[in-house]
This record gives structure tokens, sequence and C-alpha cells, in this order.
């Protein structure tokens, strides 16, 4: 009997190991269904199966499940309003010595994007306004293989985005495989793998302490349960610098809106604390 087509019931979810009951249930079966097609398998039971005996197998999905997708300056109206409000408002307190370090976390840097895209515009921030400010960026993820890729900085053309042409020539060197960006940027920046849902653990240990002017969480919070979501914006809420600025990705603006912050500008995605 074929069963490609047909949907998995609601409690089959809760037959899953217990690491992939945290995501969300609709986005959890299209991805089962994508792994199971590429094995060729048509029945969820036989997949079940699989994927309890199979510590490989479970990996795989994981990895499926907790991949994301980026780009540099993937939301244009997010990073714009950093450029020229957010991260030019930190320096007055710089320069008035109410904080000695700009410190940044993005919490589910993925393979480096976004850290790169931040890095480049608080270099140009140092540039344009003739302040030689102090910059730490914090980049974190659950998965060591997207860690080690954000480190190697190796991009493709489609993954730059929305970068413009200077920037390209300014802050990349062209390879034979893609763009690989200057070690410069990387200066300020500090990967390093963190579980976001890690009960014992607030912020990353590379970090030192967890009091952040910035904290991005974009395009990770869709991917969970609202339970997860709550917790994970808790945590985050508790490590914002009360003057800070947190960032979401935009099709997560009224899951934000519901967990103890206020959007600073509209449709933007940045917000502060309630």
């Amino acid at each position: 009997m074929e069963h490609k087509n047909q949907p998995l019931r609601p409690f089959d979810v809760f037959k899953l190991p217990a690491e992939f009951q945290l995501f969300d249930g609709a986005f959890l079966e299209r991805t089962i269904r994508l792994r199971m097609n590429s094995l060729a398998i048509s029945d969820f039971e036989d997949y079940l199966s699989i994927l309890i005996t199979s510590e490989q197998e479970k990996a795989a999905l994981f990895e499926m499940v907790s991949n994301s997708h980026s780009l540099f300056f993937r939301n244009s109206l997010t990073f714009s309003v950093l450029e020229n409000i957010s991260l030019p408002g930190f320096l007055i307190d710089l320069r008035s010595n109410k904080m000695k370090e700009l410190r940044i976390w993005s919490t589910a840097c993925a393979s480096g994007q976004e850290v790169y895209s931040l890095a480049i515009l608080l270099e140009e921030l140092k540039l344009n306004s003739n302040i030689d400010f102090t910059y730490r960026i914090f980049a974190s993820d659950h998965s060591e293989t997207q860690i080690k890729l954000a480190k190697a900085g190796l991009f493709t053309n489609a993954a730059l985005g929305n970068t413009t042409l200077k920037r390209i020539e300014t802050w990349f060197t062209h390879e034979k495989h893609g763009y690989r960006i200057k070690s410069s940027l990387q200066n300020h920046i500090i990967f390093s793998t963190f579980d976001l849902l890690d009960e014992k653990l607030y912020f990353p240990q590379e970090s030192v302490y967890g009091e952040f002017n910035l904290v991005i969480c974009a395009n990770l919070l869709f991917y969970y349960a609202p339970d997860y979501q709550q917790k994970i914006l808790k945590k985050l809420r508790n490590v914002l610098l009360p003057n800070g600025c947190f960032v979401s990705g935009e099709t997560e603006r009224a899951i934000v809106a519901k967990n103890g912050f206020v959007e600073k500008y509209p449709q933007s995605a940045v917000y502060r604390m309630k």
C-alpha cells in the first residue's frame, strides 16, 4: 500500500525521539517527508524504526531540521535600521563612557552571513564616524558543522544576497570557489557552539558574562513549538541590557511581540524590551 502522500497523524510526532519534539509540528512533518523521499521510504512507521535504532540517521535528520539558510544583509529594512539608527546610537553611550565596548550576540549564526554583515556595518561605522570604538560579536550556533563553515568564511555568489558591489570589493577576496571574507573582519568575532535550550547555560561561556547591547535571533523561532519559543525569548531578555536592541526575522515579529518586546520602528524587526 502506497503511503507517500499520506500526512503524518498528529500523534505520530510524539513517537519521535525526544530531541525532535521541540520543533514545530508542521515544519517537522515537511522535513521528515523530504528525508523519507530521499531514502525512498514511503511509510512513516518504517522510517521511525530506522530513526530509533540508527544514531547516524538521527544525526542526519537533526541536521536537516536544524540547518538554516541565510544570506548577507538578508532583511534590507532591518539592516538599514541597524546601520543608520541603532548602531550609531550605541556610540553615544560609548563616547559618554557609559560602556567600554559594544557587545553583540548572534544566537543562531548558521554559516556566518549574518555575523559578517554586522561586522561590515561596524567597520564602516568606525570609518565614517572617525571613532575607534571597540566591539565584540559572539557568534553561536548549536551545529558544529555550521560554526566550522562560518569560521572558514567562504561563500557562494548566491549567499552574498543584498551585498553591494562596493562592499564585495572592499570586504571579500574573489577565489576559484567563491568569495572569502577578509581576515580583518574576523578579528572581533568569537565563534562557539551553543544550545539555546540548554537550561544550565544562559549565554556562551566565551562571552564571560551575559550583558549584550544587541541580541539577534533571526529566522530561528518559527522552527520551534510555542513553549520553546517562549523559553528562548525569556533567556534572551535576561541577557539584553536595558537600552539594548533585539532583532528577529521579519516573519517572526508576531511571536516576539507576544513575549515582552516592542518593535522600535514599524516592520523593522528591531525591538526594545517593554
